[in-house]
């Protein structure tokens, strides 16, 4: 086998992932991957990988009862180097949850569409609680009181754990408002719990301002509305950007330029309309659009309402 550069390796890793690909030209390979490799990056990955790709055969199993034949294809394929990944990911991006006035099934239609994509890597796109009994605006007197609201989020966000382990959260508005109440009083963050101790999540969950992968951008969308707020930063950073925050608008768009095309997703809201929670927009027309997102490879993004 050649020695191959970083890049090289990468190329080379990719179509072993997409053998369909070692039939097609070093450009269509170019355009589908676009991570920076030359031409030269390409022909050189993708002469080693037509040598070390091995489908295996094809196993059909007969089954003839009652008149039928059923044919069930097994296909694996054994190639050189197996154990190494792709270094791409299939991202489940999951909507503002507002626990623990989440929509009912939510949790579960997040579950099916992972399954469906096969996702690797999960983003929650933050306010994964509401925390209205903490906040500035006019509280509800037949509500939850804050501690019994916390207690009950809590829970709830324990079968999210239990459900993806690991979870990259992007901090909402929502999520920051006992961090911002706790600044705005001077409460130095020497006595602030993390988000992670607060909400007593496991290892694997993490929060961040905003996350990267794949070139795409996560980030809560704090400060922008409108059907076209994704849509806006990403051409503002020519950058792929997913976004929560904006309950009432879903979707993707694009933006073309001379040199690229980028796009926006907004992800909608899954707070339960009717809790006393949404209280607020119950007169507005608009109401929040439940579903979830997925970006295949950093490149596809698929939108995925749920039915309600």
């Amino acid at each position: 086998m050649i020695r191959m550069n970083k890049i090289q390796k990468q190329v080379y890793n990719w179509l072993l992932e997409h053998p369909g690909y070692l039939k097609k030209g070093p450009w269509a390979i170019w355009s589908a991957l676009a991570i920076g490799q030359s031409d030269t990056d390409v022909k050189i990955a993708l002469k080693q990988a037509r040598i070390d790709f091995k489908p295996s055969k094809s196993i059909y199993k007969v089954d003839i009862r009652n008149d039928q034949v059923t044919a069930l294809k097994e296909s694996t394929f054994a190639f050189k180097q197996s154990s190494k990944k792709t270094p791409y990911k299939n991202v489940l991006a999951i909507a503002d949850a507002h626990e623990p006035f989440c929509k009912q099934g939510y949790l579960e239609h997040c579950m099916a569409i992972a399954k469906k994509y096969n996702c690797n890597e999960f983003v929650n796109i933050g306010d994964e609680v509401d925390l209205c009994g903490v906040s500035q605006w006019e509280k509800d007197p037949d509500g939850f009181s804050a501690g019994t609201e916390a207690d009950l989020a809590q829970k709830k966000m324990q079968l999210w754990y239990e459900a993806f382990p690991n979870m990259k959260v992007c901090i909402g508005n929502h999520t920051a408002r006992p961090f911002r109440m706790a600044k705005s009083n001077g409460v130095p963050k020497k006595f602030i719990k993390s988000y992670k101790d607060a909400w007593e999540a496991p290892e694997g969950w993490n929060w961040a301002d905003h996350w990267e992968i794949d070139g795409v951008l996560y980030t809560h969308g704090t400060g922008f509305s409108g059907p076209n707020a994704a849509i806006r930063i990403a051409t503002r950073h020519r950058q792929n950007t997913v976004i929560g925050h904006i309950h009432s608008e879903a979707g993707i768009q694009y933006s073309a330029s001379k040199i690229d095309l980028v796009w926006g997703m907004q992800l909608g809201g899954a707070l339960d309309d009717k809790s006393y929670a949404a209280y607020y927009a119950k007169d507005q027309l608009k109401k929040s659009i439940v579903g979830c997102g997925v970006i295949l490879e950093g490149k596809l993004p698929i939108y995925e309402p749920m039915l309600l």
